[in-house]
C-alpha cells in the first residue's frame, strides 16, 4: 500500500486519475458516434466500413490492455502510463487530418493502442493503493463517472462537429490526452512497489493461465465484458437508428442517451449498496432479471408498435440498468483475487469489455435495426450467455463470496 493512501487528498488524487484515464478511452470510442453516418460521405465508403471503425479501435483497446499490464507490472504504473498516453495523442492528431478512411481507421488504431494503457493502469494503481472495500467503493464511484460519459460524450462530438467540424473532435481528444499527460507527470506517484526484474513472455502466459484457472475470476471477467461489450455493441448501432431512421441531428442524438445512462449509474449505484452486505453475485442476479423484462418488453412492444424513440429507449434503459449492476459487482470480485498479479489480472478484465465491445459492435455493423423484436433477440441472446457464465463458473464455478469479504 502507498503510506500516505488512507488521506482524503491522496485518495482524491488516484480516484481522479483512475477515472480521468477511464474516461479517456470510453470518450474515444463513444464522442465521434453522431459523426459516423457524415463519415460514410466524408471518405466516400459504405455504412459497414463506416461502421467498423469503431471496431478496429476496439480491438485494438482490446489487445493492447494484455501488454500494458505486464510492462506496469515491470516498469512501474507511471513511466507506462505516460508513454500510452504519449501514442495515444499522436493517433488523435493523425486522425484528425486524415483524408483517407483507411489512413483514418489506421489512425484510430494507433490512438486505441495507447489508449490501452488506461484502464489496466487505473485499476492496478487502485489494487495497489486500496484494500478489498475501497476498491470496492472506487470501482463503484468510477463506474458511475464513466458510465456517464457514453451521455456527454456524444453531445460534446456533436457541438464539436456542429462549430469546428468532426476533425474538432479529434483534436480535441488530443489535447485531453496532452492535458493528461502534464497531470499524471505531477501528480501521479508511483504505486507499484513490486517491480519484475524482466519482461518475461513465459512468466506472463504462465500468470494469465493461472489467474484464467480460477472459475470465479474467469467468471466475473467474462460476465463484465458481455455486459459491458454489448452496451457498446449498442451504443455504436443508435446512431443509426436515431439519425438515420428516426431523424435526429447529430448534436441532439446525444442528448437521448441521458434517459439511457442515468439507468446505467442507477444500477451501478444500487450495486455498491448491495455489495457490502451481501457480496458480488446477487447484483448479477438482479441484473439477468433486468434483462428478461428488457427482452419481453421490446418483444410485446414490437407486436403492438413500430420503431420509436421511447419504443427504444424504455426497455434499453432496463437492459442499461442491468448492465450497470454488473459493472462494479465484476470489478470488485476479480480484481480482488490477485492482488499480487495486479497487472495481469487487471489487463484481462480490460481486454475483457473491449473485446466485448469490438465483438457486439462488429457483430450489429452489417446489421439494419428497423424493428424492436431484432433488439429483443440482441438483449435476449446476451441473457442467455451471462445467464450460463453465471450458472458455470460463478454459482457452481466456486464457493459463494462471504458477504464480509466484500
Amino acid at each position: 500500500m502507498v503510506q500516505d493512501a488512507g488521506t482524503e487528498t491522496s485518495r482524491q488524487v488516484f480516484y481522479s486519475i483512475a477515472v480521468a484515464v477511464f474516461v479517456y478511452g470510453w470518450m474515444s470510442v463513444n464522442i465521434y458516434l453522431p459523426v459516423l453516418p457524415q463519415l460514410e460521405h466524408v471518405f466516400d465508403t459504405t455504412t459497414t466500413t463506416a461502421r467498423l471503425t469503431v471496431t478496429i479501435f476496439l480491438i485494438g483497446f482490446a489487445f493492447t490492455q494484455l501488454i500494458w499490464g505486464p510492462l506496469s507490472d515491470r516498469f512501474g504504473r507511471k513511466p507506462v502510463l505516460l508513454a500510452g498516453l504519449a501514442i495515444s495523442v499522436s493517433g488523435a492528431t493523425l486522425a484528425a487530418v486524415s483524408n483517407d478512411i483507411y489512413v483514418f481507421a489506421a489512425a484510430r488504431f494507433l490512438e486505441s493502442i495507447g489508449l490501452g494503457v488506461g484502464p489496466v493502469v487505473g485499476r492496478a494503481v487502485l489494487t495497489d493503493v486500496f484494500d478489498r472495500a475501497h476498491v470496492a467503493i472506487a470501482m463503484a464511484y468510477t463506474a458511475i463517472v464513466v458510465a456517464v460519459v457514453p451521455a456527454i460524450a456524444p453531445i460534446v462530438g456533436g457541438y464539436l462537429d456542429l462549430f469546428l467540424s468532426w476533425r474538432g473532435i479529434f483534436l480535441f481528444l488530443a489535447l485531453y490526452g496532452t492535458t493528461l499527460v502534464l497531470v499524471c507527470s505531477l501528480r501521479l506517484p508511483e504505486t507499484n512497489k513490486n517491480t519484475h526484474a524482466e519482461v518475461d513472455a513465459v512468466r506472463v502466459i504462465s500468470e494469465i493461465r493461472e489467474i484464467l484457472s480460477e472459475p470465479r475470476y474467469l467468471g466475473y471477467v467474462l460476465v463484465y465484458g458481455i455486459a459491458f461489450g454489448s452496451l457498446v455493441g449498442y451504443y455504436a448501432a443508435a446512431p443509426f437508428i436515431f439519425i438515420g431512421d428516426l431523424g435526429y441531428s447529430a448534436h441532439v442524438y446525444g442528448y437521448l442517451l441521458i434517459f439511457n445512462v442515468a439507468f446505467y449509474v442507477l444500477g451501478a449505484s444500487v450495486s455498491r449498496l448491495v455489495i457490502p452486505g451481501h457480496g458480488t453475485d446477487l447484483p448479477i442476479v438482479f441484473a439477468l432479471i433486468a434483462y428478461a423484462l428488457a427482452t419481453t418488453t421490446l418483444a410485446v412492444l414490437d407486436l403492438v408498435v413500430t420503431l420509436n424513440t421511447l419504443a427504444v429507449l424504455l426497455p434499453m434503459s432496463l437492459f442499461i440498468f442491468g448492465a450497470g449492476l454488473i459493472s462494479p459487482a465484476a470489478n470488485t470480485g476479480a480484481m480482488t483475487l490477485f492482488r499480487d498479479k495486479a497487472g495481469v489480472a487487471t489487463s484481462m478484465i480490460g481486454f475483457s469489455i473491449a473485446i466485448g465491445g469490438a465483438i457486439f459492435s462488429g457483430a450489429l455493423s452489417t446489421v439494419h435495426i428497423t424493428r424492436l423484436v431484432e433488439l429483443a433477440a440482441y438483449v435476449g441472446i446476451i441473457a442467455l450467455i451471462t445467464f450460463a457464465v453465471h450458472m458455470i463458473f460463478l454459482r457452481h464455478g466456486g464457493a459463494p463470496e462471504s458477504a464480509k469479504s466484500a
